[in-house]
């Protein structure tokens, strides 16, 4: 899963990501980071400032399957929030 929101009054997006890591801690993440987009013509170019993200462990797992993923995604919903506020408060909206 991978989706953008906007920020009001800002040229930034908040991206929203649920990927599988199977280096260092194996498992499902949540990241939320600060992004700007600029598309030119059938090229998106996404800019990001270094640190400025969270991510969390949502799921632990030992591989990747449909399941654990459908699981991650049932899970994420309650940590969306909780990681925006977290990214939110670090960040600059200008």
């Amino acid at each position: 899963m991978k989706k953008y929101e906007k920020l009001e009054n800002s040229n930034i997006e908040l991206k929203i990501e649920l990927y599988y890591k199977k280096e260092g801690e194996r498992g499902y993440y949540l990241s939320v980071s600060p992004v700007q987009r600029e598309f030119q013509g059938n090229i998106i170019i996404e800019s990001y400032t270094a640190y400025s993200g969270y991510k969390k462990l949502i799921l632990p797992v030992k591989r990747q399957s449909d399941k654990g993923y459908q699981l991650a995604l049932s899970e994420a919903p309650e940590w969306i929030d909780i990681i925006k506020d977290k990214v939110l408060s670090n960040i600059q909206v200008n």
